[in-house]
Protein backbone atom coordinates (compact mmCIF):
# COMPACT_ATOMS: atom_id res chain seq x y z
CA UNK A 1 0.00 0.00 0.00
CA UNK A 2 1.49 3.03 -1.01
CA UNK A 3 0.75 6.30 1.28
CA UNK A 4 0.45 10.28 0.03
CA UNK A 5 2.56 12.13 2.92
CA UNK A 6 0.98 14.94 1.15
CA UNK A 7 -2.12 14.11 2.66
CA UNK A 8 -0.82 13.41 6.28
CA UNK A 9 -0.90 15.87 8.76
CA UNK A 10 -0.35 16.33 12.77
CA UNK A 11 -2.21 19.14 14.51
CA UNK A 12 -3.31 20.04 18.22
CA UNK A 13 -6.33 17.64 19.61
CA UNK A 14 -9.34 20.30 20.22
CA UNK A 15 -11.08 20.13 23.41
CA UNK A 16 -14.14 18.22 22.01
CA UNK A 17 -11.89 15.63 21.00
CA UNK A 18 -10.04 14.79 24.67
CA UNK A 19 -11.99 11.93 25.38
CA UNK A 20 -11.73 10.17 21.86
CA UNK A 21 -7.69 10.80 22.09
CA UNK A 22 -7.87 9.35 26.23
CA UNK A 23 -9.53 6.21 24.86
CA UNK A 24 -7.01 5.94 22.31
CA UNK A 25 -4.20 6.24 23.93
CA UNK A 26 -5.45 3.97 26.79
CA UNK A 27 -6.09 1.08 24.23
CA UNK A 28 -3.07 1.91 22.29
CA UNK A 29 -0.23 3.55 24.10
CA UNK A 30 2.59 1.52 26.22
CA UNK A 31 1.70 4.06 29.09
CA UNK A 32 -2.16 3.70 28.60
CA UNK A 33 -3.89 7.06 29.68
CA UNK A 34 -1.45 9.60 31.47
CA UNK A 35 -2.90 11.92 33.52
CA UNK A 36 -2.95 15.49 32.39
CA UNK A 37 -0.69 17.67 34.82
CA UNK A 38 -0.97 21.68 34.05
CA UNK A 39 -0.87 22.97 30.62
CA UNK A 40 -0.60 19.58 28.48
CA UNK A 41 -0.68 19.93 24.56
CA UNK A 42 -1.92 16.55 23.01
CA UNK A 43 -1.17 16.22 19.35
CA UNK A 44 -3.18 13.96 16.44
CA UNK A 45 -2.37 12.68 13.35
CA UNK A 46 -4.89 12.74 10.54
CA UNK A 47 -4.58 10.95 7.39
CA UNK A 48 -7.11 12.47 4.17
CA UNK A 49 -8.47 14.13 7.37
CA UNK A 50 -9.64 10.94 9.59
CA UNK A 51 -7.20 10.09 12.66
CA UNK A 52 -4.25 7.83 11.88
CA UNK A 53 -4.91 5.29 14.97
Amino acid sequence: MKINLEHLSVRPATKIEESRYRELMQQHHYLGDLAKIGPTLWYVATYVEAWAV
